[in-house]
């Protein structure tokens, strides 16, 4: 059995069900309590965050915290 990092998954890129890359990981949230991941925060594509309407800052990227539950 292998263990996998965040920072394994830091940077990959993040694909949607329709075959879009939508951006890629840029973090976990972890319940440490149950050691269970309770979503992804990802980075969002410029056009995936035109897509979904999300907001973005001058100097930061767009980002969304997708719970597991609906991956």
């Amino acid at each position: 059995m292998s263990t996998l990092y965040d920072e394994h998954l830091r940077g990959r890129t993040v694909i949607a069900a329709d075959g879009q890359t939508i951006g890629e990981m840029a973090a976990l949230f972890v319940d440490t309590s149950k050691w269970m991941i309770l979503a992804l925060q990802i980075k969002l594509t410029k056009s995936a965050a035109e897509q979904l309407g999300a907001a973005k800052s001058l100097l930061r990227a767009a980002t969304l915290d997708l719970p597991v539950r609906l991956i």
